[in-house]
């Protein structure tokens, strides 16, 4: 479940679009954290606290800072997990540019 880097990005990314295509799924997710992320193949303990934050993209993120943040969980028991939110077109730079994504996101790369 979700063990590497590269599983992880992509579980993640397919949450992410899920959260853009039904809105009501951030509920979902802010209500059983641990429910929905095993859903889309993400793990974490019982005990475990996951802080869904959702977002504006700024263009300035990368996958790599959620990556990280979500390292530093596995060690603090507390886990940071970014939502952006969704943006009113996909395409163009974005879609093209795999080094700046959404604040933190993945789904166009």
């Amino acid at each position: 479940m979700a063990t590497t880097e590269a599983a992880f990005r992509d579980a993640y990314g397919q949450l992410v679009a899920a959260t853009w295509s039904d809105p009501s799924l951030i509920g979902k997710l802010k209500d059983d954290p641990a429910k929905v992320l095993g859903t889309y193949g993400i793990s974490v303990p019982g005990s475990a606290t996951v802080r869904v934050v959702e977002m504006v993209p700024t263009g300035e993120g990368d996958f790599g800072e959620q990556w990280e943040d979500w390292q530093a969980g596995e060690k603090s028991g507390t886990y940071d997990l970014f939502i952006p939110s969704k943006p009113k077109s996909v395409g163009g730079g974005a879609a093209q540019d795999t080094n700046t994504t959404c604040t933190p996101c993945c789904t166009c790369t």
